[in-house]
């Protein structure tokens, strides 16, 4: 089915479990469109060591996503207290989905990762895996994810503080991906990878357009 939301704020949102998916809002073989609306501090907590997590904010799998007309996805969080894996906490594409983004900002959402033994997280901003997505005229800003370990060897793999690709194929025009972070905190001997804090594509496609 198709659900539009217009002048609508999704906020103060909680999904908890091994695998949590949406807090704010999910979508599953379906449409959704967000016109002028704002999805913001909604929370996701991954609560055992293999949890995953994705979209504290949006979440979108196998569906058709059309954000436009000024909506804000900002201040999400996702919280990972194992070895799972973690992304998009603003926005997470997956498994085939298509997303359409025009006018749209995303900021101020945060991962964290704890414990992180193998740990993954990437995406704070948005993460696209298998799909495909035009972002146009889109803000990617102030977005961050992090890893603290205290176990001994432990290794946590760090990537994408703004956007983050994996398989996934991307174009976007006229848009800002600035001042996002992604960083690592390895103690007791342990192993931190630390990169790509603007953009990281894994496979696919990344075009950039008069984008800064």
């Amino acid at each position: 089915g198709h659900v539009s939301l217009i002048d609508v704020r999704v906020y103060g949102n909680q999904a908890r479990g091994v695998t949590p998916m949406g807090a704010g809002i999910a979508s599953t073989t379906g449409s959704l469109t967000l016109e002028g609306s704002e999805v913001h501090d909604n929370l996701l907590v991954a609560e055992l060591r293999e949890g995953t997590a994705y979209g504290a904010g949006v979440y979108c799998s196998e569906c058709s996503l059309t954000l436009h007309e000024s909506t804000s996805i900002h201040a999400n969080r996702i919280e990972g207290i194992g070895d799972g894996q973690v992304g998009g906490a603003g926005i997470a594409i997956l498994n085939t989905s298509f997303a359409k983004l025009d006018e749209v900002v995303i900021d101020g959402n945060s991962i964290e990762q704890h414990v992180s033994l193998g740990a993954h997280a990437s995406g704070a901003g948005a993460v696209l895996i298998a799909s495909a997505a035009e972002l146009t005229n889109v803000s990617i800003r102030d977005n961050g994810v992090s890893c603290s370990c205290s176990a001994s060897g432990c290794g946590a793999v760090i990537h994408g503080g703004g956007l983050t690709l994996r398989g996934a194929v991307a174009d976007v025009r006229g848009s800002a991906i600035s001042d996002n972070v992604a960083q690592a905190d390895a103690a007791s001997g342990g192993v931190a990878v630390s990169t790509g804090a603007g953009a990281m594509v894994f496979s696919g496609g990344l075009t950039l357009r008069e984008t800064t």
